[in-house]
């Protein structure tokens, strides 16, 4: 159970390393210590304690026994603005790192934490080694809060991916797929709109679907609703949805699960995307994310964690068809 930085908590199954020693869920008689950082944008230290406290008496009383936030000075400047990124930037630096911890000191001698959140900006790559300072300086295991966007920890997860893409040799392209081609059951190329205009043909051995629902332009509806890349069928709630109408997909109270939110491609254990009848309709189109159907990515607040392990299978199992 995570708090996130503008005071709610949080259920989830996984969690970053960073905001693992603040599961609430864990905690009894915690002394809580939320740290912010003067002029730091979005985020209100002594709001989130308090909210923090009284949602986890909500829980279970006794989690946390007392919460308190304070404003480390970290800017010279009074009044300044600090955006995430820019902290989170500073925070990589050795000199703002012992900054931020000499003005922690006095407000750890003041309430006594048992633990110490931060909002999510403890350095752009690696965040471990400086949570780990200030808790061996100051005695009290440090955690980042989760938090809203515009996200550090999002940031991180981008520049691992985009280094780790760099390190494989991978193309990254920015374009627009328009059409495929297959040939006996298997998809052969698809076919990229470039942003000057002009088209080009890119083959491949496998293929991964991550293309998003509507508002990413991964299904449209004209007359009917479509996946737009490989023309795979879209299903809501089990049920084909190249023949339901739109009063079928959309309830009419605001607060009822819309039916046209969960729509999507059907796939198997290994990500295929499959038919009505459950059979892999291209055996190399894998698919993940929220272009597959079953769930709302909101409502249901699953919305990451499908992403994340639809992923990990669909590129595992691309990589085996394609012999790697």
């Amino acid at each position: 159970m995570l708090g996130n930085n503008i005071g709610t908590l949080r259920r989830t199954r996984i969690c970053l390393s960073t905001m693992a020693p603040g599961d609430f869920a864990e905690m009894n008689g915690a002394r809580l210590l939320v740290a912010g950082i003067r002029g730091l944008e979005n985020f209100h230290p002594q709001f989130a304690a308090s909210s923090l406290k009284s949602l986890a008496d909500k829980v279970k009383p006794g989690l946390v026994d007392f919460a308190a936030g304070e404003e480390a000075v970290f800017s010279n400047e009074p009044g300044a603005s600090l955006a995430n990124y820019r902290a989170a930037e500073l925070f990589a630096r050795s000199d703002y790192q012992k900054k931020f911890i000499d003005s922690l000191a006095g407000f750890v001698q003041k309430h006594r934490p048992t633990h110490i959140a931060l909002p999510a900006v403890a350095g752009i790559d690696k965040p471990g080694p400086f949570l780990k300072l200030i808790a061996q300086k100051l005695a009290a295991p440090c955690f980042e809060l989760a938090s809203t966007q515009p996200s550090v920890p999002g940031m991180r997860l981008h520049n691992a991916l985009n280094h780790a893409m760099h390190d494989a040799g991978i193309t990254r392209m920015a374009a627009r797929a328009e059409g495929f081609a297959a040939t006996g059951g298997k998809a052969s190329s698809v076919t990229l709109r470039l942003p000057d205009g002009d088209s080009i043909e890119v083959c491949a051995k496998a293929f991964i679907l991550a293309s998003g629902k509507f508002t990413a332009g991964g299904l449209r509806r004209d007359e009917f609703l479509e996946e737009t890349v490989f023309g795979l069928p879209v299903f809501s709630e089990g049920r084909p949805a190249r023949d339901m109408f739109m009063y079928d997909l959309v309830k009419p109270k605001i607060n009822e699960k819309q039916p046209i939110f969960s729509c999507g491609v059907k796939a198997d254990a290994a990500m295929n995307a499959v038919d009505a009848h459950g059979a892999a309709i291209y055996e190399n189109v894998f698919c993940a994310g929220s272009v597959l159907g079953g769930y709302d990515p909101l409502r249901d607040r699953c919305g990451s964690g499908v992403a994340v392990a639809t992923g990990f299978v669909a590129g595992e199992n691309a990589a085996r068809k394609a012999g790697h």
